[in-house]
């Protein structure tokens, strides 16, 4: 029966009849013969021969396996394993299984395919083939990772490691021919030959999901070198029109890579994105980096990887050593005891990783330095702390009463302010020379500084070489960051001495920080938005009257002063209008100012009495309606911060390319002392007018401020004093540009103002107090303008000084004669002059006079003409007289009109 089967297959097989001869071949495998094993092992491979040759290579592939299993098995006495394992290469094939190529199988099933490699890593290791058993259980480690369970996973990496350590793997291919052929067999198997085993690569264990070059970090990061010349490429052109084509990276979702740059002899890091999907923890050795091109030194790392299946991070380090385009092809490492090799192009479809190196550049490190020395601010401050003297009572200047004695005493201290004296302080941290000659304390790195609102601080930065290239240039740079910070002064050209910078040297550059002052102009605190009075002012109305005739006069009865005046409890360091001489008193006191009126006109203001005090305590302003500056007004100066950066661009010898490195510090500003209120008032000459302001004293602390050499005052935290200061006028023709609430005008009385604050306690710390925010109406404006027209006055052909009195006898002729001239560079129009002699006693003044008291000059008067005028008074009676000029004119559609200090006359008998 089996021999007419096996005759009726093979006539089958001519006629190619395939499934009715499978049919016959099954009939065959279920006849039971009695058969010893070789010839059942003949009987399986001529079955397994005979559905090779109908197809169906599965089935062939089966009774090779059948065959080979029966070469080993146990009621076999004599095990042929070199047989077992010829007649599994060959069963290989039919499972759709390839050993001569490391790719992956697509097709096959892997049950099966997983199967039949365990038995050939068995049998090749039976056989003493332990390299081939290692090949095989790398093959299926790597190629079945996919279709194994965790458990399957873990004995399988097990084995593996177990069969590398007998023999270990490499990177050549390994030949079986050698192996077979030198086995003895008695079965013959028709095996191709040769047959050679390629190399595997593990790449599954650890999984790598993203491999990427990293560019330099921090100061090692090189950037294009800024270039003095900027190509022009023509003027902007818009057009609606975008041309993303098929073929473009934005519409095919491709984004163009970033270019890394690396620098000859700077390590640089590759990072590697793996998972580890074993369950246990692997180690992974001799990893490294596999490049071409330029030449790289890739250390080999250890590293131990978690049992969790979430990404994790390797970094790998590496130096350039040449200069050109090195690529970055892959990695090697070592796991489970198999060295491979894993390239980006196998394993994800990548590309390899270009990165352009360039030559060596200087490293810079740069830092913000400090002096050591103790921290004024508290960090337990309690902002309802009065410093001791149990609220806002009578603060420490009323003891300093006794210095201030009357309002002509203050004047001339406030006309004597010496300014060198008064910033002796400051120099010492502007000239550098001094500071280096001084005995300096030890420098602290800085990352956060407080000031106050005024104050200078000390910096240094300090610029080190930290790499190994000589810096040839560098460039400075300082700017506020991230809020209103403090002003600074920084001079970057201080470099170019200590270049070039060695390798290992170091210089520094100091910087000044003086903290802003963003408190003034509160809406809690009150607003000053007019000036006192004026001896002269604007109106862009035309001259009330008609053309001819002088404007008339007028009196205004509102409040002149923006300041309030001190209340019955406020403790006054002036003494009363009265007790001053009447000298005195028509020095300050002038009674007769022309203003601006409503309605265009030039009007006077009647002089009233001065105030009370120029220099008063207002601690306790708030009981008689003033404005509290107690724990309220603390609570709402806020502080403020913001943060300094320093930037450093060095270059080497090679050009095109530098380095920046960065320091920072944040500054956080306390508020010192604001103004509240201010104004503007008449000063005791023509050129110089007083600037009062009333000072709150902001901080937590007492404060000493000095306005004058020899003037000092104690402020309580919370309080307020008025200071009175003198400042000379601003000529008009460089005033012609100030605005109200410009910054001009700001600028000019910032200038002028030197006024310190220090506190009593702790530390020395002060400042300069601002006058920042300020705001400046047009009246205060005309106050600190100097008038359009130079006038001199001469009294009996002598030149008349002001200030100075001028004595004559009853009956003695008085020549007054001006001298008026056109200082500007633009013509004047309408220019009117007025004298006048006035007796201050009550008595019946009896004056003769000779000439016209007026002058009217009719069209323009040019830039740089005179005109006189001359007047002759006859004084009949003795007495006290004064000599009164106003002037008027026009200029840029503006009305202009002002007065000269008066001429005091002593007319004796």
């Amino acid at each position: 029966e089996t021999e007419a089967s096996l005759k009726a297959v093979k006539y089958l097989v001519k006629n190619r009849s395939f499934l009715l001869a499978s049919e016959f071949l099954q009939n065959i495998v279920f006849i039971n013969l009695q058969l010893n094993d070789r010839e059942k092992i003949e009987r399986f491979i001529s079955l397994s021969d005979l559905y090779s040759k109908i197809g169906f290579k599965r089935k062939a592939a089966f009774f090779q396996r059948v065959a080979a299993m029966r070469c080993v098995a146990p009621g076999n006495p004599q095990h042929d394993w070199p047989a077992c394992y010829s007649l599994m290469l060959k069963a290989v094939e039919g499972y759709d299984l390839e050993l001569t190529s490391s790719d992956l199988p697509i097709v096959g099933w892997p049950t099966l395919q997983v199967q039949l490699l365990q038995e050939l890593v068995g049998t090749s290791r039976k056989m003493g083939a332990h390299a081939a058993s290692t090949r095989h259980m790398t093959y299926l480690f790597q190629n079945m990772f996919d279709h194994l369970s965790v458990g399957e996973k873990q004995d399988f990496a097990t084995q593996l490691s177990v069969l590398a350590q007998r023999a270990p793997t490499n990177s050549s291919p390994l030949q079986l021919d050698n192996i077979l052929m030198g086995s003895k067999t008695s079965i013959e198997c028709d095996l191709k030959l040769p047959l050679i085993l390629p190399p595997i690569n593990i790449s599954v264990l650890p999984k790598v999901i993203k491999i990427f070059a990293l560019p330099l970090a921090g100061n090692l990061a090189p950037s294009p070198a800024p270039t003095k010349e900027n190509a022009v490429s023509g003027p902007f052109l818009f057009t609606p029109i975008q041309n993303f084509g098929g073929s473009s990276a934005r519409s095919s979702g491709r984004a163009k890579p970033k270019k890394i740059v690396w620098v000859l002899g700077t390590p640089g890091e590759v990072c590697l994105q793996v998972q580890n999907s074993l369950g246990v923890e692997v180690k992974v050795s001799d990893l490294s980096l596999v490049c071409e091109g330029a030449e790289l030194d890739s250390d080999n790392s250890l590293v131990m990887l978690d049992t969790h299946t979430n990404t994790q991070t390797i970094m790998l380090t590496a130096i350039p050593r040449s200069l050109g385009v090195l690529e970055i092809l892959g990695y090697e490492h070592s796991v489970l005891g198999v060295r491979s090799t894993c390239l980006v192009k196998d394993i994800m479809d990548q590309e390899p990783i270009k990165v352009e190196v360039i030559p060596g550049l200087p490293v810079v490190e740069v830092s913000l330095q400090e002096p050591l020395a103790p921290d004024l601010l508290p960090e337990d401050l309690d902002p309802g702390d009065d410093g001791g003297t149990g609220g806002h009572g009578d603060p420490v200047m009323n003891s300093t009463s006794e210095q201030h004695q009357n309002v002509d005493s203050q004047i001339e201290a406030s006309k004597g302010i010496d300014e060198k004296s008064i910033l002796t302080r400051n120099q010492d941290c502007d000239n550098p020379t001094a500071s280096a000659a001084a005995p300096r304390a030890q420098w602290r790195s800085v990352d956060t500084l407080n000031i106050y609102g005024g104050e200078r601080r000390e910096l240094r930065l300090l610029v080190q070489n930290t790499g190994t290239v000589p810096a040839h240039s560098i460039q400075l740079s300082c700017q506020v960051i991230e809020g209103e910070g403090p002003e600074f002064e920084f001079d970057p050209g201080v470099i170019q001495q200590y270049l070039p910078l060695q390798p290992g040297e170091r210089c520094t550059i100091p910087i000044h920080l003086v903290g802003i002052n963003n408190q003034n102009f509160r809406l809690e605190d009150g607003l000053s938005t007019t000036g006192s009075d004026s001896r002269w002012s604007a109106s862009g109305a035309a001259t009330a009257g008609g053309g001819g005739g002088y404007p008339s006069l007028a009196s205004r009865s509102s409040q002149p002063h923006s300041l309030p005046p001190p209340t019955s409890h406020t403790p006054s360091l002036l003494p009363p209008p009265s007790s001053l001489s009447s000298a005195s008193h028509h020095n300050y006191l002038h009674p007769h100012h022309y203003q601006t009126g409503v309605g265009g006109g030039v009007h006077s203001v009647s002089g009233g009495e001065p105030p009370s005090s120029l220099i008063s305590n207002l601690s306790n302003e708030s009981a008689g309606g003033g404005v509290d500056f107690g724990a309220g007004s603390l609570r709402g100066a806020e502080c403020t911060t913001s943060s300094l950066r320093v930037r450093a661009g060095v270059k080497g010898e090679a050009d095109g390319w530098c380095r920046w490195s960065n320091a920072s510090v944040s500054v956080v500003q306390y508020p010192s002392i604001g103004v509240s209120r201010w104004d503007v008032l008449s000063g005791d000459r023509m050129d110089n007018c007083f600037l009062v302001l009333d000072l709150v004293n902001r901080t937590q602390h007492e404060v000493e401020l000095t306005y004058s050499p020899r003037k000092q005052l104690l402020i309580e935290p919370g309080d307020t004093c008025r200071v009175p200061v003198p400042v000379e006028k601003c000529s008009f023709s460089s005033s012609l540009d100030w605005q109200e609430g410009g910054n001009q005008i700001v600028q000019y009385i910032q200038d002028r103002v030197n006024i310190q604050w220090a506190f009593t306690e702790g530390a020395i710390r002060g400042g300069d107090v601002s006058v920042a925010g300020v705001y400046w109406s047009s009246c205060m404006l005309e106050m600190v303008r100097r008038p359009p027209l130079a006038t001199t006055v001469f009294i009996n052909a002598k030149e008349y000084k002001e200030g100075e009195d001028v004595e004559a006898r009853v009956g003695e002729r008085l020549q007054v004669r001006l001298s008026v001239q056109n200082c500007l560079l633009e013509p004047v129009e309408d220019c009117r002059l007025l004298v006048k002699l006035d007796q201050e006693s009550s008595g019946v003044s009896s004056v003769g006079y000779t000439g016209s008291p007026g002058l009217f000059i009719p069209g323009n008067l040019g830039a740089g003409s005179q005109v006189d005028h001359l007047h002759t008074f006859l004084p009949l009676s003795p007495g006290q007289y004064s000599i009164l000029v106003s002037i008027s004119l026009r200029f840029r559609c503006k009305i202009y009109s002002w007065r000269l200090p008066n001429l005091n006359l002593d007319i004796l008998l």
